[in-house]
């Protein structure tokens, strides 16, 4: 078996058990940290396909956290093993989640459609926009109308995007024809009422 395997095989059961994260707390709190060795760097890897965390696989194999950073930086190969059995872990996560909303699990079925199905699931967001006018005067219908008159069509459609989910419809064009005005004006007769 020996170094026959890449850093992101996955251990046979036992494989590591001296580097299991249980094993920290046997760790003196000042032990000498140890030299990354290409061992080292295999256990890591397989610690963090694991789930382990990163400050824990490196004070399980006794090699201080900088070190890992440091060799991240200078080893692209090693970054990359690192990548990928992080890779691994989120894979058991997600298939561990998936295998949780299939039995039931309300708050995994939410989960996984919320971000599998966002457009369709995902949560809608309120907001809420006021605008002033000069010294915190109410915006006049007149004046919007001078801004949108003097746009371009890409801020027209820039501004199109952005206000249309909030009214259910295409903004620009109701400014352009005026009939935000007429809205306005019966919104204030109401009022009156």
């Amino acid at each position: 078996m020996g170094g026959d395997h890449t850093p992101i095989d996955r251990p046979i059961e036992g494989q590591y058990d001296e580097v299991e994260p249980d094993v920290q707390t046997d760790i003196p709190k000042r032990a000498k940290p140890l030299k990354l060795t290409r061992k080292r760097q295999v256990q890591y890897c397989e610690m963090i396909g694991r789930g382990v965390g990163p400050g824990r696989a490196a004070k399980a194999i006794r090699v201080d956290r900088s070190t890992i950073w440091d060799r991240r930086a200078e080893d692209p190969t090693f970054d990359m093993a690192i990548k990928l059995a992080e890779e691994v872990a989120t894979d058991d996560v997600e298939g561990a989640n998936w295998r949780s909303a299939m039995q039931g699990n309300v708050r995994a079925q939410e989960f996984w459609l919320r971000n599998r199905r966002p457009e369709k699931w995902g949560d809608t967001k309120q907001v809420h926009m006021e605008l002033s006018g000069p010294d915190g005067d109410p915006v006049k219908i007149q004046q919007i109308n001078e801004i949108v008159d003097n746009m371009t069509p890409e801020q027209l459609s820039a501004l199109d995007t952005a206000l249309s989910p909030l009214t259910g419809r295409p903004t620009t064009d109701a400014f352009k024809k005026g009939s935000y005005e007429d809205e306005v004006e019966e919104d204030e007769e109401d009022e009156e009422d």
